[in-house]
């Protein structure tokens, strides 16, 4: 579907700066019109995302990225087997596009229990389940929220379409300096 003209204006690229240090590290950061921002970061083994907005004051810019640590999650209830004893407490946590985490970390009762692959495998113990916390990675997780595991099996929704495996904050503030950026030490 072509864009309208206010979409095409919006989405402009203004800026796009490449850190190539050598073949093996690298960045690009493409500043849009619209008051967004993309980055990509990479070694030769690995890359990292951040996406979020940016403001510009003289030839300073400050990023923020859209998660800034705090993951909001939905939680619905899945219904238990019939005919079944009940096996498992937590489904395989997903995103809004369907994809898994099985590696996220679901917290249970403000506790140090923590079980990945939905419940099937859980380090420590626990009687009931009266709140729970997700942790994808060091910089993304939830906060604490209530759930009731007398309704079904829990299901997790990540309310994101972002790779989160991937994700990594970027809260910066860069000096323009020619035709470089420079991270501003406050």
């Amino acid at each position: 579907m072509p864009q309208s003209n206010i979409e095409k204006k919006d989405t402009n690229l203004l800026y796009h700066y490449i850190d190539k240090r050598n073949a093996f590290v690298g960045a690009d950061l493409h500043i849009y019109a619209n008051g967004k921002f993309n980055l990509r970061s990479y070694t030769d083994v690995a890359y990292w995302i951040s996406a979020g907005t940016w403001s510009k004051t003289g030839e300073i810019f400050s990023f923020s990225s859209n998660l800034k640590n705090l993951l909001v999650i939905n939680v619905s209830y899945l219904p238990f087997q019939a005919g079944k004893e009940k096996a498992s407490n937590f489904a395989v946590i997903k995103d809004l596009k369907g994809t898994e985490y099985p590696h996220g970390a679901i917290h249970i009762n403000n506790d140090s229990v923590s079980c990945y692959y939905g419940d099937l495998e859980c380090f420590g113990s626990f009687k009931t389940i009266d709140s729970i916390k997700i942790k994808i990675t060091e910089d993304v997780s939830s906060p604490w929220i209530k759930v009731d595991p007398t309704k079904g099996i829990i299901q997790i929704v990540l309310e994101t379409d972002i790779d989160l495996e991937r994700y990594s904050p970027f809260n910066e503030k860069l000096k323009r300096e020619g035709n470089m950026l420079k991270v501003v030490i406050e």
